[in-house]
């Protein structure tokens, strides 16, 4: 058996939001340079106002969409009764299953079992797992709070309840 005891808390919510943009962000920066070089291309048609306006968007999009992100992330963790006071979660993988427990002190008990095959996939990082339940939901399960077991234990267990769905951290 490999079990961590985890505090969710908003930090979990960064890390994966983190993980999140990390996978994302040649998009933005995609849709930034296209910006920039249709407004190149208007300035050296002729166009100023219109090549100033296109790179100057292109320049800022990335930037201000990533703080928009940041700033409604923080607008929902405010209404997120479990980030209020300590939210206890310990993660058991066996063999057969995973455990995922939620305490936060008397208000909220939960216990969830689950078989592997409810895993959308599973993602490694140095620091951390991301346990996808869909494409955008996910339990963050931080390394530093292994309690039973060893990582490498649980990578294996992962590649053979998983396979190809999960993803080992890249060396």
């Amino acid at each position: 058996m490999i079990k961590f005891k985890t505090v969710f808390d908003a930090n979990a919510v960064k890390q994966l939001n983190k993980h999140t943009i990390r996978k994302q962000i040649w998009i933005y920066l995609l849709l930034s340079a296209i910006m920039i070089v249709i407004g190149v291309a208007d300035f050296m048609a002729g166009d100023g106002e219109m090549g100033v306006f296109c790179i100057v968007f292109g320049v800022l999009f990335t930037p201000i969409l990533l703080l928009i992100v940041h700033f409604a992330q923080k607008n929902v963790d405010k209404s997120m009764t479990l980030f209020q006071g300590t939210t206890v979660e310990i993660y058991e993988f066996s063999e057969d299953s995973l455990r995922i427990q939620t305490t936060k002190g008397e208000e909220y008990f939960s216990v969830a079992t689950a078989r592997y095959g409810y895993l959308y996939r599973v993602d490694e990082t140095a620091d951390s797992y991301f346990l996808y339940i869909s494409k955008i939901q996910s339990h963050v399960v931080d390394k530093k709070y292994l309690i039973e077991g060893s990582i490498e234990e649980l990578n294996e267990l992962l590649i053979r309840k998983l396979g190809e769905r999960f993803h080992a951290k890249k060396k």
